[in-house]
Protein backbone atom coordinates (compact mmCIF):
# COMPACT_ATOMS: atom_id res chain seq x y z
CA UNK A 1 0.00 0.00 0.00
CA UNK A 2 1.64 3.37 -0.96
CA UNK A 3 1.51 5.98 1.59
CA UNK A 4 0.49 9.30 0.24
CA UNK A 5 0.09 11.57 2.79
CA UNK A 6 1.48 14.96 3.95
CA UNK A 7 2.48 17.78 1.82
CA UNK A 8 0.36 17.79 -1.19
CA UNK A 9 2.68 18.73 -4.14
CA UNK A 10 1.23 20.55 -7.59
CA UNK A 11 1.39 18.82 -11.00
CA UNK A 12 2.79 21.97 -12.31
CA UNK A 13 5.36 22.15 -9.60
CA UNK A 14 6.40 19.01 -9.97
CA UNK A 15 6.21 19.07 -14.23
CA UNK A 16 8.27 22.00 -13.65
CA UNK A 17 10.93 20.25 -11.64
CA UNK A 18 11.45 17.50 -14.29
CA UNK A 19 12.75 20.50 -16.08
CA UNK A 20 14.75 22.13 -13.78
CA UNK A 21 13.68 21.47 -9.93
CA UNK A 22 10.94 21.37 -7.74
CA UNK A 23 9.86 23.78 -5.13
CA UNK A 24 7.35 22.56 -2.38
CA UNK A 25 4.84 25.29 -1.41
CA UNK A 26 1.89 24.88 0.39
CA UNK A 27 0.18 27.70 -1.73
CA UNK A 28 0.33 25.12 -4.45
CA UNK A 29 -1.44 22.26 -2.55
CA UNK A 30 -4.39 21.38 -0.39
CA UNK A 31 -3.43 19.68 2.44
CA UNK A 32 -6.40 18.00 4.49
CA UNK A 33 -4.66 19.12 7.65
CA UNK A 34 -2.93 22.25 8.73
CA UNK A 35 0.89 21.45 7.88
CA UNK A 36 2.66 20.68 11.69
CA UNK A 37 5.37 21.97 12.36
CA UNK A 38 8.27 19.69 11.17
CA UNK A 39 6.30 20.21 7.28
CA UNK A 40 6.04 23.83 7.46
CA UNK A 41 10.02 23.58 8.35
CA UNK A 42 10.67 20.79 5.40
CA UNK A 43 8.91 23.68 2.91
CA UNK A 44 10.83 26.71 4.34
CA UNK A 45 14.05 24.95 3.65
CA UNK A 46 12.98 23.61 0.11
CA UNK A 47 11.87 27.40 -0.72
CA UNK A 48 15.42 28.64 0.03
CA UNK A 49 16.94 25.86 -1.97
CA UNK A 50 15.32 26.92 -4.28
CA UNK A 51 16.09 30.68 -4.11
CA UNK A 52 19.68 29.24 -3.89
CA UNK A 53 18.90 27.74 -7.09
CA UNK A 54 18.11 30.12 -8.73
CA UNK A 55 21.45 32.49 -7.85
CA UNK A 56 23.28 29.53 -8.98
CA UNK A 57 24.49 29.09 -5.26
CA UNK A 58 24.07 24.77 -5.95
CA UNK A 59 26.61 23.81 -2.89
CA UNK A 60 24.31 26.05 -0.48
CA UNK A 61 21.07 24.47 -2.19
CA UNK A 62 22.40 21.15 -1.85
CA UNK A 63 22.40 21.82 2.29
CA UNK A 64 19.57 23.14 2.55
CA UNK A 65 17.71 20.38 0.31
CA UNK A 66 19.09 18.01 2.85
CA UNK A 67 18.12 19.18 5.59
CA UNK A 68 14.45 19.52 4.27
CA UNK A 69 14.95 15.81 3.26
CA UNK A 70 15.96 14.58 6.51
CA UNK A 71 12.75 16.48 7.98
CA UNK A 72 10.54 14.79 5.51
CA UNK A 73 11.99 11.72 6.22
CA UNK A 74 11.68 11.70 10.45
CA UNK A 75 7.65 11.97 9.48
CA UNK A 76 7.66 9.38 6.93
CA UNK A 77 6.60 12.46 4.44
CA UNK A 78 6.60 10.59 0.90
CA UNK A 79 5.56 12.81 -1.17
CA UNK A 80 7.81 15.15 -0.02
CA UNK A 81 11.09 13.08 -0.05
CA UNK A 82 10.63 11.51 -3.07
CA UNK A 83 10.43 15.20 -4.66
CA UNK A 84 13.53 16.17 -2.35
CA UNK A 85 15.64 13.14 -3.87
CA UNK A 86 14.33 14.32 -7.31
CA UNK A 87 15.70 17.44 -6.64
CA UNK A 88 19.01 16.48 -4.95
CA UNK A 89 19.35 14.44 -8.10
CA UNK A 90 19.43 17.53 -10.51
CA UNK A 91 21.54 19.51 -7.71
CA UNK A 92 24.61 16.57 -7.62
CA UNK A 93 24.27 16.09 -11.44
CA UNK A 94 24.85 19.95 -11.62
CA UNK A 95 27.56 19.58 -9.58
CA UNK A 96 29.51 16.93 -11.33
CA UNK A 97 28.58 14.02 -8.62
CA UNK A 98 26.59 11.77 -11.40
CA UNK A 99 26.68 8.83 -9.12
CA UNK A 100 25.38 10.16 -6.65
CA UNK A 101 22.78 11.97 -8.54
CA UNK A 102 21.98 8.55 -9.60
CA UNK A 103 22.04 7.16 -6.26
CA UNK A 104 19.28 9.53 -4.89
CA UNK A 105 16.93 8.42 -8.15
CA UNK A 106 17.82 4.78 -7.05
CA UNK A 107 15.93 5.38 -3.66
CA UNK A 108 12.58 6.04 -5.43
CA UNK A 109 12.98 3.32 -8.11
CA UNK A 110 13.89 0.40 -5.67
CA UNK A 111 10.84 1.20 -3.40
CA UNK A 112 7.98 1.79 -5.93
CA UNK A 113 5.21 0.69 -2.87
CA UNK A 114 6.65 3.34 -0.68
CA UNK A 115 6.44 6.39 -3.35
CA UNK A 116 3.90 5.12 -5.41
CA UNK A 117 4.53 4.44 -9.50
CA UNK A 118 4.04 8.42 -10.19
CA UNK A 119 6.92 9.60 -8.21
CA UNK A 120 8.67 6.14 -9.49
CA UNK A 121 7.95 7.52 -13.21
CA UNK A 122 9.42 11.02 -12.12
CA UNK A 123 12.41 9.61 -11.13
CA UNK A 124 13.11 7.68 -14.15
CA UNK A 125 12.45 10.21 -16.34
CA UNK A 126 14.91 12.62 -14.24
CA UNK A 127 17.24 9.46 -14.70
CA UNK A 128 16.66 10.04 -18.55
CA UNK A 129 17.67 13.41 -18.50
CA UNK A 130 20.58 12.96 -16.34
CA UNK A 131 22.00 9.85 -18.38
CA UNK A 132 21.31 12.17 -22.20
CA UNK A 133 23.67 14.59 -20.42
CA UNK A 134 26.28 12.00 -20.39
CA UNK A 135 25.52 11.18 -23.85
CA UNK A 136 24.82 7.31 -22.35
CA UNK A 137 21.41 7.52 -24.77
CA UNK A 138 20.95 3.85 -24.74
CA UNK A 139 20.30 3.73 -20.79
CA UNK A 140 18.46 7.37 -21.54
CA UNK A 141 15.31 5.49 -23.62
CA UNK A 142 15.31 2.81 -21.09
CA UNK A 143 14.80 5.12 -18.19
CA UNK A 144 12.03 6.81 -20.59
CA UNK A 145 10.34 3.48 -21.41
CA UNK A 146 10.44 2.47 -17.25
CA UNK A 147 8.70 5.80 -16.98
CA UNK A 148 6.39 5.33 -19.39
CA UNK A 149 5.61 2.06 -17.82
CA UNK A 150 5.19 3.08 -14.48
CA UNK A 151 2.90 6.12 -15.21
CA UNK A 152 -0.96 5.76 -15.14
CA UNK A 153 -2.86 6.13 -18.20
CA UNK A 154 -3.62 9.22 -19.33
CA UNK A 155 0.02 10.13 -17.82
CA UNK A 156 0.70 14.00 -16.63
CA UNK A 157 4.19 12.98 -18.21
CA UNK A 158 3.64 12.61 -21.61
CA UNK A 159 4.60 16.21 -22.90
CA UNK A 160 7.91 15.09 -20.69
CA UNK A 161 8.62 12.20 -21.95
CA UNK A 162 8.04 12.86 -25.31
CA UNK A 163 10.59 15.89 -25.04
CA UNK A 164 13.11 13.38 -24.00
CA UNK A 165 12.78 10.98 -26.28
CA UNK A 166 12.68 13.63 -28.74
CA UNK A 167 16.75 14.39 -26.91
CA UNK A 168 17.26 10.85 -27.71
CA UNK A 169 16.71 10.58 -31.16
CA UNK A 170 18.00 14.07 -32.15
CA UNK A 171 21.34 12.63 -30.34
CA UNK A 172 21.37 9.81 -32.44
CA UNK A 173 21.28 11.53 -35.57
CA UNK A 174 17.73 10.46 -35.83
CA UNK A 175 16.43 14.42 -36.96
CA UNK A 176 12.70 13.18 -38.51
CA UNK A 177 12.13 10.98 -35.46
CA UNK A 178 13.37 13.91 -33.14
CA UNK A 179 10.79 15.66 -34.94
CA UNK A 180 7.91 13.59 -34.43
CA UNK A 181 9.05 13.27 -30.73
CA UNK A 182 9.02 16.96 -30.05
CA UNK A 183 5.81 17.65 -32.22
CA UNK A 184 4.14 15.23 -29.95
CA UNK A 185 5.71 16.95 -26.87
CA UNK A 186 4.24 20.14 -27.82
CA UNK A 187 0.73 19.17 -28.92
CA UNK A 188 1.01 17.39 -25.53
CA UNK A 189 2.10 20.34 -23.59
CA UNK A 190 -0.38 22.76 -25.11
CA UNK A 191 -3.16 20.20 -24.38
CA UNK A 192 -2.31 20.19 -20.50
CA UNK A 193 -1.14 23.91 -20.52
CA UNK A 194 2.69 23.04 -19.18
CA UNK A 195 4.82 26.04 -20.41
CA UNK A 196 7.68 24.33 -19.27
CA UNK A 197 7.18 21.48 -21.13
CA UNK A 198 6.13 23.66 -23.86
CA UNK A 199 9.63 25.69 -23.95
CA UNK A 200 11.24 22.48 -24.36
CA UNK A 201 9.46 21.41 -27.42
CA UNK A 202 9.84 24.30 -29.10
CA UNK A 203 13.38 24.06 -28.36
CA UNK A 204 13.44 20.55 -29.55
CA UNK A 205 11.44 21.11 -33.11
CA UNK A 206 13.76 24.49 -33.53
CA UNK A 207 17.16 21.99 -33.19
CA UNK A 208 15.33 19.43 -35.68
CA UNK A 209 14.07 22.01 -37.81
CA UNK A 210 17.59 23.39 -38.02
CA UNK A 211 19.33 20.27 -38.21
CA UNK A 212 17.22 19.62 -41.65
CA UNK A 213 18.09 22.59 -42.87
CA UNK A 214 15.33 24.92 -42.47
CA UNK A 215 16.89 27.04 -40.49
CA UNK A 216 14.45 29.96 -40.91
CA UNK A 217 11.22 27.96 -39.59
CA UNK A 218 13.92 26.85 -36.65
CA UNK A 219 14.43 30.50 -35.74
CA UNK A 220 10.87 30.99 -35.37
CA UNK A 221 10.74 27.66 -33.09
CA UNK A 222 13.98 28.92 -31.19
CA UNK A 223 12.01 32.63 -30.19
CA UNK A 224 8.92 30.87 -28.80
CA UNK A 225 10.91 28.69 -26.70
CA UNK A 226 13.17 32.04 -25.89
CA UNK A 227 10.30 33.77 -24.79
CA UNK A 228 8.71 31.37 -22.42
CA UNK A 229 11.98 30.57 -20.87
CA UNK A 230 12.53 34.40 -19.90
CA UNK A 231 8.51 34.39 -19.07
CA UNK A 232 9.55 31.63 -16.43
CA UNK A 233 12.39 33.10 -15.02
CA UNK A 234 14.47 30.06 -16.19
CA UNK A 235 18.37 31.45 -16.76
CA UNK A 236 19.56 28.15 -17.43
CA UNK A 237 17.55 27.95 -20.20
CA UNK A 238 17.67 31.49 -21.60
CA UNK A 239 21.29 30.62 -22.22
CA UNK A 240 20.69 27.19 -23.95
CA UNK A 241 17.86 28.59 -25.88
CA UNK A 242 20.29 31.39 -27.20
CA UNK A 243 23.31 29.11 -27.63
CA UNK A 244 20.75 27.02 -29.48
CA UNK A 245 19.63 30.40 -31.72
CA UNK A 246 23.55 31.09 -31.92
CA UNK A 247 23.96 27.17 -33.70
CA UNK A 248 20.88 28.04 -35.99
CA UNK A 249 22.55 31.42 -37.50
CA UNK A 250 25.73 29.46 -37.83
CA UNK A 251 24.21 26.58 -40.09
CA UNK A 252 22.42 29.63 -42.02
CA UNK A 253 26.01 30.90 -42.53
CA UNK A 254 24.79 34.22 -40.51
CA UNK A 255 28.03 34.67 -38.50
CA UNK A 256 27.08 38.15 -37.16
CA UNK A 257 23.70 37.22 -36.29
CA UNK A 258 25.15 33.88 -34.25
CA UNK A 259 27.94 35.96 -32.39
CA UNK A 260 25.01 38.30 -31.14
CA UNK A 261 23.20 35.41 -30.10
CA UNK A 262 26.51 33.78 -28.41
CA UNK A 263 27.34 37.10 -26.73
CA UNK A 264 23.70 37.00 -24.97
CA UNK A 265 24.27 33.73 -23.37
CA UNK A 266 27.50 34.28 -22.61
CA UNK A 267 26.21 37.28 -20.28
CA UNK A 268 23.27 35.23 -19.24
CA UNK A 269 26.34 32.59 -17.59
CA UNK A 270 28.00 35.21 -16.20
CA UNK A 271 25.45 36.97 -14.62
CA UNK A 272 24.11 33.34 -13.23
CA UNK A 273 28.09 32.36 -11.85
CA UNK A 274 27.98 29.32 -14.37
CA UNK A 275 31.55 28.90 -14.70
CA UNK A 276 30.80 25.84 -17.18
CA UNK A 277 29.04 27.77 -19.20
CA UNK A 278 30.92 30.78 -19.21
CA UNK A 279 34.05 28.72 -20.21
CA UNK A 280 32.17 27.01 -22.90
CA UNK A 281 30.57 30.12 -24.91
CA UNK A 282 33.80 31.92 -24.44
CA UNK A 283 35.33 29.28 -26.29
CA UNK A 284 32.60 29.69 -29.49
CA UNK A 285 33.55 33.01 -29.52
CA UNK A 286 37.03 32.18 -29.64
CA UNK A 287 37.94 34.59 -26.56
Amino acid sequence: MTVQRGLSISRTACATGLLLWVVLLHACSTPKDAPNAVQQRVTQQAQLGARAVARADYALARVLYEQALAGAESIEDFPATATLLINLAWLHSRLGNNAEALAKLDRIESSPLRFGPLMVARAATRRALLLIDLSRVQEAEQSADRASSACANPCELSATLANVRAQIALQRGQVSVGLRHAQWGLDEALRTTQLAEELNAWRWLGRAHSLSGQTALAADELTRALGLAQRLGLPERVAAVLTEAGDNQSRASRADLAREYFERALNVFLALGDKQGTEHLRKRLGQ
